[in-house]
């Protein structure tokens, strides 16, 4: 007989809790969202709007009024912070400084490594803290948080549930790009 069981919880026991959302109805705070499709055809440039959009509290697309300005952390493994996605923030006037670039992870002696989403997630946590919080975390692209392998589901739910603790943690909403 095994030492361990299943946990069963009633739903009865359950008390239903509605979804906080940074854009209502489209991107949900503590959440995974992916932006999808074909490359080329502007995800970056549709995730840098956002972005602004949240550094700043301003509207969103749809009209939707914003809860206020937050801060938005963005990896990315495609795309140069000086030529590309910098100024494509300040395009679509984005306030520079609650956006924040992770460029890289710094070892005991002060030298400066690559980050690695699959292994220096939880480094996020401590400069989350530092900065305040943050509302938004833009991954690019997400399946770089797989260090296993990207087409067995166990691999990649594993993989990914660091993200979905960081969301959780910090409330904020997961932009992941593919």
């Amino acid at each position: 007989m095994s030492r361990y069981q299943a946990v069963l919880t009633s739903a009865a026991d359950v008390r239903p809790q509605p979804i906080s959302w940074l854009w209502d109805k489209w991107i949900a705070r503590g959440k995974i969202s992916i932006l999808a499709g074909a490359g080329g055809c502007g995800k970056t440039t549709l995730a840098l709007s956002l972005a602004a959009i949240n550094s700043i509290g301003a509207a969103w697309p749809d009209g939707t009024p914003s809860h206020g300005a937050g801060k938005t952390l963005i990896w990315s493994a495609e795309d140069d912070i000086e030529d590309t996605l910098t100024p494509r923030l300040i395009a679509a006037g984005a306030n520079l400084n609650s956006v924040f670039f992770v460029s890289g992870r710094q070892n005991e002696h002060g030298e400066l490594q690559p980050f690695n989403p699959a292994r220096d997630l939880s480094l996020l946590n401590e400069r989350a803290e530092q900065i305040g919080g943050v509302s938004l975390l833009l991954v690019d692209p997400i399946v770089s948080l797989v260090s296993g392998d990207m087409h067995r589901a166990n691999d990649v739910r594993n993989a990914l549930q660091q993200l979905v603790d960081f969301a959780a943690r910090w409330n904020c909403s997961v932009l992941g790009k593919v």
